[in-house]
């Protein structure tokens, strides 16, 4: 502890502690005394004596020699605490780390307050006499004013933080707070510079310091803390009155900040530089610059927006002053800076100064001047304050109009404007080549153009071959991270953000919100408003648990102004805010849920947010409208790239570029490098039954030709690594063989018994084989199935666990089985259930094998398939359906093989699989994982179930096929749409129609082909697609295996979401009924676990069924998503 001239100890000393005396001479650090940390002098003893307070010399050890020398001062850490958290929660970066951040630094401001609130009042009481001692003396006074400063920063984020989270309720909290806090600052405003006025406090000009301020600024900080408050209060009327008050208080604190200054200025240029113990004071005149400047400027901004709603005064008065705010902020913040200078000059010359809790003088007035520049730069569009202290800088990039040959060798002419998908693809393809030699050079890429434009994946997919390129050549920790992105991506990723809401749960805090909003975009041209929808859904279903899996809680459409990109500009600009005014309107109408954000759909709307704005207002009312977000897409991208990644890595690089290509001739000099996340990808493989060990036996087979890995798993003499995602479906063994990420499940021996001894055996992990310890199976008994996974989950699931934990970022899983057998129906349906349960974020796809209902091989087959859907309805994200009526007819027509033996019919479906999973193995520029392929085809998630085509089948499927004819994109898309290249049987009628298609082309296909395709198949209405929801048709053009010879130029698969297929479910209920009201061979079933309390379980499994059948069918009907059709209301 340090001592005084007498030898005593004392506390540490703080801001207050030093002072010089009022004999206008700068007595030694040790010379000064502090009145309530030092020996009292002998008038002061006498008089405690006379008071009776020679007491404390009895307690001037532990706690109550803590409290009894707790000063004031102490809430500067309130203070300091509280602008960090405050400012934290401002600053311009879009991460919720940031936010928790300043959340947890509340949280702790709030105990320091309440800790040091608590000694106060227990040192009042228990030393009343300190009280007086205290406010006599002239420097520790000064000190009272910092308490209503800190408890101000509280009430602040209680304003911003509390209030959106909890309700109203707590803004008439923060308000009353308010009231309370302005009061005491108002009292230390005009009473305490008049304590120095008294006879006793002999004051001079040299023993002036800074701390004259505190009591004065408290009233600025209440002044600032009410502009906050009034921005969340329910009614206009009582932000007004806020407003008012708040004015009111930030006049008496300037004035006497004025005053103040003027008197210190003068004792700093006519007296050398206060003592080192409490040189920290020069620092403070920043803080009413600071906080002074953003009171008035939060205030104008208010003023703006409340004035005319409350029409107290003239509508125009609060535009001025707005504009008096913003020009007297913009003042304050250059006299800022000059003190700024003035405090570091003063430390420069005073040298090394003590370490003394006066150092949390520099926090308050630093945090509140950067407060100002944050708040200047959200109204100034000046880049200048948008990126001070940052060396961040920015290449614009024209697409040119001249020709360009594209990827696949054609050329294409420059587009003036993006007016449709097509468009999208070609300006893709026209300006890669120009962007292609300059990928090395850049960090970061943005694609301005509002869609799903191809060109952000063509340039994440160059990225990674140039990664992948300099693998040999650099370490992995050298090699630059990019990263890209789209303003179309950008801004829904921005407005998830802004729309989340976070609800306070009993026992567990605070969980976000389910449905707490919903955002919406505004677009031009008319063919957008599908494009947008039907893209816009891709992204929120891409990542399960990460949104809603009803991508409609959070998405409320699309609105079209009707005009092009070009028309934007071309068009009277009246009729233009008209357009964008009634396409608000009306998309808020709508939207049947309350719309919280809006994206500006076009990149030539920039600029254009005002008439959006008013069509909220018009929608919503005054407070409302002015409370929606507007996000700008460019924006949103700009900040996604440079701002929002906690794990970002900032670099001091400067490079100098010249632009050739593009017209375009730039300096540049920035710093921008981004981590990219790793996606996930690894799929594991669950094969349940005869059925599906034949399938996926012939699957792996499949992938082993496409690969380059020969029978033992090693990779093939001529096969070579880097071209394909091998690691999808395999992982390499420690003697670097590929092992099938497979799980191989029978509960009776013959076919993996015939696996483990076929030409493929070594590929396989022995670990990963069950067979059923009785080796009897479940004799085409769902319910034998079912039980039996009961007493075998354990080892199964030991099995599945380790493939698991082996995967660095598991995707999901892939079910292979039939469900009118035993094993497959009722293991596979156990499996389902636990699946779920123990996976919840993962995606699980099935690949279903249903039984012919027109020639059943086991009388049994409805119950099994009934009981079976259930759990495919319930459990799984993607079910894709099979009939082995539909391969035999294939087998019949297209094969010419009249009696397909199992081996056949299984090859067509691996098949299947095998070009279903290209995407994901030989990843091209979109849909390159799970994810993004179920987020195409199932836009509502109770519709889970797609069929399939495939063509041609020819000599490298199946031996007997036949070679085609030359095959072009148009034919095959063409042919995938005829109903005898269907794989599943069933009956469309006049009402069936597609829900999405997505078409994977194989072969020599040219994205231009692609695109013109798709316009042919839609001009000619070759697919009809349901009324309430976009012609969706995606098409991947996937690289082949460069391994395989095919004797066709292209071939193609179709999946497609489609209405007909619940007339499959509906013949399988139809013979079920008639099975069961005959009461036939339910006697086998009753002896299984699953039903000894009874049937229930088949009546259960046929409402799920039929509730199916249902949605599929209200699905056909336009009003679908009104609340009136097969979707709840509550999801619609």
């Amino acid at each position: 502890m340090p001592s005084n001239v007498n030898g005593h100890e004392r506390p540490c000393s703080s801001i207050e502690d030093e002072v010089p005396p009022s004999n206008g001479q700068f007595p030694r650090h040790e010379a000064y005394r502090d009145p309530e940390s030092q020996q009292p002098t002998e008038e002061e003893k006498r008089e405690e004596e006379d008071a009776g307070a020679g007491e404390l010399s009895k307690h001037d050890r532990g706690w109550r020699n803590i409290v009894m020398n707790f000063t004031p001062s102490w809430f500067t850490v309130n203070m300091g605490t509280g602008i960090v958290s405050i400012l934290l929660f401002r600053l311009p970066y879009n991460g919720i780390w940031l936010y928790w951040i300043s959340v947890g630094i509340f949280a702790l401001n709030i105990v320091i307050f309440a800790i040091a609130l608590v000694i106060s009042i227990i040192r009042y009481t228990l030393y009343p006499k300190i009280w007086g001692v205290m406010l006599r003396q002239p420097f520790q006074s000064m000190f009272i004013g910092t308490f209503p400063m800190g408890f101000a920063t509280i009430i602040s984020m209680i304003a911003l933080v509390c209030s959106p989270a909890w309700g109203s309720w707590v803004s008439i909290v923060a308000w009353a707070l308010f009231l309370a806090d302005a009061a005491v600052s108002t009292l230390c405003a005009f009473c305490l510079p008049f304590l120095l006025m008294i006879p006793e406090n002999k004051m001079d000009l040299p023993s002036v310091t800074a701390a004259w301020l505190l009591p004065v600024i408290s009233t600025i900080v209440a002044s600032a803390t009410g502009a906050v408050v009034a921005d969340v209060l329910p009614t206009p009327q009582l932000s007004l009155w806020t407003i008012i008050i708040s004015y009111i208080l930030w006049g008496i604190g300037m004035s006497l900040t004025v005053l103040v200054l003027g008197i210190y200025f003068q004792r700093l240029a006519l007296y050398r530089l206060p003592p080192r113990s409490v040189i920290v004071t020069v620092a403070l005149p920043i803080g009413p610059m600071g906080q002074g400047g953003y009171a008035i400027l939060k205030l104008g901004e208010d003023a703006r927006k409340y004035f005319p709603m409350t029409k107290t005064l003239d509508p125009n008065a609060g535009a001025v002053f707005y504009s008096v705010g913003f020009f007297t902020a913009l003042m304050l913040w250059g006299f800022g800076l000059v003190w700024i200078f003035i405090a570091l000059v003063s430390l420069v010359r005073i040298g090394r100064f003590p370490f003394t809790i006066g150092w949390w003088g520099f926090i308050f007035p630093l945090g509140v001047y950067a407060n100002l520049t944050v708040q200047m730069a959200q109204n100034m569009p000046s880049y200048f304050f948008k990126v001070v202290g940052t060396d961040v800088q920015f290449d614009f990039f024209t697409a040119p109009l001249g020709p360009t040959v594209s990827p696949d060798g054609k050329e294409i002419e420059g587009l003036a404007s993006i007016n449709n998908g097509e468009h999208s693809s070609l300006s893709a393809l026209h300006c890669f080549p120009h962007l292609k030699p300059l990928l090395p050079k850049y960090d970061a890429f943005l694609v301005a153009c509002y869609s799903a434009h191809p060109l952000v994946g063509m340039l994440k997919e160059q990225i990674s071959v140039n990664r992948a390129n300099q693998a040999d050549e650099k370490a992995e920790t050298q090699r630059k991270r990019q990263y890209v992105t789209g303003i179309f991506e950008a801004s829904v990723s921005a407005c998830l953000s802004l729309t989340s809401q976070f609800d306070l749960v009993p026992g567990r805090g605070l969980e976000k919100a389910v449905n707490s909003a919903s955002f919406g975009i505004i677009t031009t041209g008319s063919v957008w408003k599908d494009e947008l929808s039907m893209a816009t859904r891709d992204l929120l279903l891409r990542a399960k648990g990460s949104v809603p899996r009803n991508e409609l809680d959070v998405f409320a459409g699309v609105a079209t102004t009707g005009l092009t990109a070009v028309e934007l500009h071309s068009t009277p600009a009246e009729e233009v805010q008209r357009r964008i005014v009634e396409a608000t309107e009306g998309l808020i109408r709508a939207a049947g849920c309350k719309v919280a954000a809006i994206c500006l759909g076009c990149a030539g709307m920039a600029g254009m947010h005002t008439a959006v704005r008013q069509g909220c207002v018009k929608a919503l009312g005054p407070v409302a409208g002015e409370n929606v977000f507007i996000v700008d897409g460019v924006v949103a991208g700009i900040g996604m790239l440079c701002l929002t990644s906690p794990t970002q890595l900032w670099r001091d690089t400067r490079r100098v570029l010249h632009r050739q290509n593009f017209n375009l001739k730039i300096t540049t000099e920035y710093n921008i490098k981004n981590h990219a996340d790793k996606m996930p990808r690894e799929l594991i493989t669950i094969q349940a039954g005869q059925c599906g060990n034949n399938v996926g036996s012939q699957f792996w087979q499949q992938l082993c030709l496409e690969h380059g890995i020969n029978q033992d798993g090693n990779l093939e003499d001529f096969a070579t690594e880097g071209r394909d995602r091998k690691d999808v479906f395999f992982y390499q063994s420690d003697d670097t063989r590929y092992i099938p990420r497979a799980i191989l499940l029978d509960l009776e021996p013959r076919v993996l018994n015939s696996i483990q001894t076929g030409p493929y055996r070594n590929i396989y992990n022995p670990e990963n084989f069950f067979i059923g310890k009785q080796g009897i199976g479940a004799g085409n008994n769902w319910g034998a199935g079912y039980a039996t996974g009961e007493t075998v989950q354990e080892e199964v699931f030991d099995m599945i666990d380790r493939e698991a934990d082996g995967s660095d970022s598991l995707e999901g899983f892939m079910l292979l089985h039939s469900i009118a057998g035993g094993t497959g129906s009722g293991l596979g349906s156990f499996i389902l259930e636990r699946m779920n349960d123990r996976f919840p974020k993962k995606l699980i796809q099935t690949y279903s094998v249903f039984p012919d209902t027109q020639a059943a091989d086991v009388v049994v087959n409805p119950y099994n398939s009934l009981l079976a859907m259930r759990r495919l309805t319930q459990d799984a994200d993607s079910v894709v359906v099979v009939d082995n009526g539909a391969l035999s007819r294939i087998a019949a027509d297209r094969l010419h093989v009249q009696e397909p033996s199992f081996q056949q019919t299984n090859q067509l479906v691996s098949t299947v699989m095998s070009a279903s999973t290209t995407t994901l193995r030989y990843p091209g520029y979109t849909h390159n994982d799970l994810a993004s392929i179920l987020a195409t085809l199932i836009p509502v998630p109770r519709t889970p179930f797609l069929i399939t085509s495939y063509t041609p089948f020819t000599g490298d499927n199946v031996e007997q096929a036949k070679t085609v004819r030359k095959t072009t994109v148009l034919d095959v898309m063409r042919r995938l749409l005829q109903p005898k290249n269907r794989m599943v049987s069933i009956i469309p009628s006049k009402a069936s129609c597609y829900i999405s298609i997505f078409n994977i082309i194989r072969g020599e296909a040219a994205q231009t082909d692609v695109d013109k395709s798709v316009l042919r198949i839609r001009e000619r209405r070759l697919a009809q697609f349901i009324s309430w929801g976009p012609a969706s048709i995606r098409v991947a053009v996937a690289k082949g295996s460069p391994y395989l010879q095919n004797t066709h130029r292209v071939s193609g698969l179709m999946l497609a979401n489609h209405t007909s297929v619940a007339t499959l479910f509906k013949r399988i209920v139809s013979q079920y009924d008639r099975l069961r009201k005959r009461n036939a061979f339910l006697e086998q079933y009753k002896k299984e676990a699953p039903f000894a309390d009874g049937l229930g379980e088949f009546d259960e499994a046929r409402a799920v069924v039929m509730d199916l059948i249902g949605e599929y069918e209200a699905a056909e009907r336009p009003d679908y998503v009104d609340g009136d059709g097969g979707m709840d209301p509550d999801e619609s």
